[in-house]
């Protein structure tokens, strides 16, 4: 796959969940994040180009645990190495500037402890 991110990508420390708004129910895992995207693992393929509303939960950073509510577009997916397991980057669409600002903090907390 040809690299063309135009920002810093953080891998994280965290079991982070990624959750579909639209079902409440957990897609897949974050391996990674930037401020223009995030790279999850997936127990499933998503459609590219598939639009999802997304609540990105971290378990507790210092005293309180950190929660984003997101737009993301699919913008790829392929099989991981294990088996029946996917890999899947999203681009941030629509975030409202309060979704923007935990994205922000999100990268800056993943960063540090990177």
């Amino acid at each position: 796959m040809d690299e063309r991110r135009s920002q810093i990508r953080y891998p994280t420390v965290f079991q982070a969940e990624i959750v579909d708004l639209g079902d409440d129910r957990t897609i897949g895992h974050l391996a990674d994040i930037s401020t223009g995207g995030l790279m999850i693992r997936a127990g499933e393929a998503l459609d590219r180009g598939r639009v999802l509303k997304l609540k990105v939960e971290l378990p507790a950073l210092q005293a309180d645990s950190v929660e984003a509510r997101v737009e993301v577009k699919v913008r790829w997916c392929e099989p991981d190495l294990t088996p029946g397991s996917h890999v899947a980057g999203l681009a941030f669409t629509g975030a409202t500037p309060a979704d923007g600002a935990l994205v922000q903090e999100l990268v800056r907390v993943l960063k540090d402890a990177s």
